[in-house]
């Protein structure tokens, strides 16, 4: 049986697990060997060696051993159910008490060996408060569940550790033997890897504490390896691969725009302007990801590269991920291209039915123009005859399918692909690796320093301060809040009350209030009116996050601010000091949770949106920053972004090499066994 067969193995046919056993792994997405085998324990406990009872430490977490004594269910106060159990070693006596949890009085013997997890509190008396426990039967007391380094999952109701431990040690002894290891032994050698089997065993049930990190970094470089060949196996599609559209770069309308402009390009801007000119230039299509910190310009690059699409004869679709911002495009584009006779033609659900008709006919007939629209460019209505160019902005916030089905819509385009959150450089290895990517850190000349102040809830005061001296003079202000409507089970100050507050407060100003529930005429007509200045005071929810540019407005304010994300509160502080006027963030907050206070401390002490991209990263974990769902790429279980470096840097290049020599007569059987083995579930791919 070969490697593959043996992993999709349905995990019922593992001894000990059956039908009905394989339900219950089923809750927790094992439903093949592969899935059980690859089920990482969630931490370790060292079982060859217990903490005596009359040397426990308060305030950490341990595990003892011991027998029941004494096993007692009761309520407490208000009803509250308790379970309290009493257990002794030869050195002393521990209580243990659960809560709310009645039907585990029912499992607990006395006279039973129990094992606990959890923290001491209390040194004259010591308890436990709902502590993790495994109970030990005399016949299990073998070399996978007592002394030993033992594995701790994560499981479900009706699957105990002891069982689910069990399971895999059934299935290690069952197939893992039988496995075939993808890795040429060459590669192994050089990278110090162990064997897959060994990997795999010992991720279980490691001998020593060195084996489990020798297990982890074999399999963090097999998951590093498997993205960086699906990555390079999509650059080499693309490279070989060619366009028909030869796109114009020195044509009237690019020259004349450049001309127009009435600044000069920054120093950066140039840089990534020569490698558009290059890109589009090249027979095959441009993958290109343009990174910017909010404000430094990325809209003019993107401008020039509609227009090389248009004077070349061809369509170019530029796609946003909101009304708001889809318009906003719109009239700069028009205000910047208009006068030279481009036609714009905008495509969303604020547009009356008559104007997207007629849109629709200009596009299906092929006329050269910019297309500008949200998700509404994906309908089959939209029916590009000439598509050249697909500029997406804000990109993370569309998923790989919407972002295909756009390409789709035309003859293997250029694509451009924007986003003003900047990305770590291990994400953009990981996420990004088939893509070319440019980088804009200047930003224009002129623009003025950009405080933020972490204020609490008792300085209302000094917020009206501010709102009064902005207002006064002549400059705009918003406040963004994470809801739009109080709820029974939130204390949150709702936008719209609050919206009514301002108005209150400032009688002489006209306060507006933007959401997303509101019509999409209405929210255009109040953006209108805010960028008109005739709106003094801007009350929005995040919907404002992405792309707004009003240069007047100076001062941003963020009500909870504990409630949004470092790269959400980044995109929002962007929405101000994009003008000559000094600029003010304050953030309202009266958290305490550690992990919000680290949050937004990073957010006052970094204004560089790359190196609050890199503290993002640290804060919350590569799991939740990588979003590998959303880019169509599979999650990472055993490889950390944060500390394995080297690893996905040294699977890059073995994935380039063997991706750039597959057709090499020494290398094909190789490349084909590593394919086999980690890109068969995600892509089908003749390597041929």
């Amino acid at each position: 049986m070969q490697g593959k067969s043996v992993l999709e193995t349905p995990v019922q046919y593992v001894p000990t697990v059956g039908p009905a056993r394989a339900r219950l792994l089923s809750r927790l997405d094992i439903r093949s060997v592969e899935e059980l085998l690859y089920t990482a324990p969630r931490r370790y406990e060292d079982r060859s060696q217990f903490t005596p009872m009359d040397q426990l430490a308060p305030g950490v977490a341990q595990t003892v051993l011991g027998t029941i004594e004494r096993v007692e269910g009761r309520r407490a106060r208000r009803g509250l159910a308790l379970v309290e159990i009493v257990l002794h070693d030869a050195s002393g006596s521990l209580r243990a008490i659960w809560f709310n949890q009645p039907y585990l009085a029912k499992q607990f013997v006395i006279g039973q060996s129990v094992l606990l997890y959890g923290k001491v509190e209390g040194q004259t008396s010591p308890q436990m408060l709902s502590p993790e426990f495994e109970l030990v039967h005399a016949e299990e007391r073998d070399a996978i569940h007592m002394g030993c380094i033992v594995p701790v999952y994560s499981t479900t109701a009706a699957l105990s550790q002891r069982r689910l431990r069990q399971m895999v040690h059934e299935a290690l002894g069952r197939f893992s033997y039988r496995l075939v290891d993808p890795l040429p032994a060459e590669l192994r050698l050089k990278h110090e890897l162990i064997d897959l089997p060994t990997a795999l065993r010992t991720l279980h049930f490691p001998p020593d504490w060195a084996s489990v990190e020798r297990a982890h970094r074999r399999l963090a470089f097999d998951e590093c390896l498997t993205l960086q060949l699906l990555l390079a196996l999509r650059r080499r599609t693309v490279t070989h691969t060619r366009k028909p559209q030869r796109p114009d770069v020195n044509g009237p309308l690019t020259a004349a725009f450049l001309k127009r402009l009435p600044f000069a390009l920054t120093a950066g801007q140039q840089q990534v302007l020569a490698e558009l000119r290059a890109d589009v230039s090249r027979p095959q299509p441009m993958n290109r990801l343009l990174q910017g910190e909010v404000g430094s310009g990325k809209t003019v690059l993107a401008t020039w590269l509609l227009l090389v699409a248009v004077q070349s004869g061809y369509q170019a679709a530029l796609m946003a991920p909101t009304e708001i911002l889809a318009e906003q495009h719109s009239r700069t584009l028009k205000a910047l291209v208009g006068p030279l006779g481009v036609t714009i033609a905008l495509v969303s659900r604020g547009v009356r039915r008559h104007h997207r008709q007629a849109a629709y006919r200009r596009i299906t007939r092929g006329e050269p123009l910019i297309v500008i629209g949200t998700h509404a460019l994906l309908q089959q209505a939209v029916r590009f005859e000439h598509l050249a160019l697909v500029v997406i902005d804000e990109q993370h916030k569309f998923g790989v399918a919407q972002r295909a089905r756009l390409r789709a819509k035309g003859h293997t385009p250029d694509v451009l692909v924007m986003t003003a959150t900047p990305i770590p450089r291990t994400l953009a290895m990981t996420v990004y690796g088939d893509l070319d990517i440019s980088t804009l850190k200047e930003l224009p000349p002129g623009r003025q320093p950009l405080q933020t102040q972490w204020l609490r809830s008792d300085a209302r005061a000094l917020l009206h301060e501010r709102l009064h001296a902005t207002l006064a003079s002549g400059q705009q202000a918003y406040v963004v809040y994470p809801l739009i409507d109080e709820t029974a089970t939130s204390d949150l100050k709702a936008a719209t009350r609050m919206a009514r507050e301002l108005q209150a407060v400032l009688p002489q100003c006209r306060v507006g209030l933007l959401h997303g529930k509101l019509p999409s005429e209405q929210k255009q007509r109040l953006m209108r009116h805010f960028v008109q200045r005739t709106i003094h005071v801007l009350v929005s929810t995040i919907i404002i996050e992405v792309g707004i540019d009003v240069p007047n407005a100076t001062l941003m304010v963020i009500e909870h601010a504990e409630r949004f994300g470092l790269a959400q509160l980044h995109q929002l502080r962007g929405r101000i000091g994009r003008g000559s006027a000094p600029a003010t963030c304050l953030i309202f907050s009266d958290t305490q949770a550690p992990e919000a206070v680290a949050r937004l401390q990073a957010f006052v002490e970094l204004r560089d949106g790359f190196a609050l991209a890199e503290r993002d990263l640290a804060l919350r974990g590569p799991g939740e920053a990588l979003g590998t769902q959303q880019h169509g790429l599979p999650a990472l279980r055993f490889a950390n972004l944060l500390t394995d470096l080297s690893t996905l840097q040294a699977a890059r290049e073995e994935a380039q090499a063997l991706v750039e020599s597959a057709a090499h007569p020494s290398r094909p059987q190789a490349l084909r066994r590593l394919a086999d083995r980690l890109l068969a579930k995600y892509q089908h791919i003749d390597l041929a």
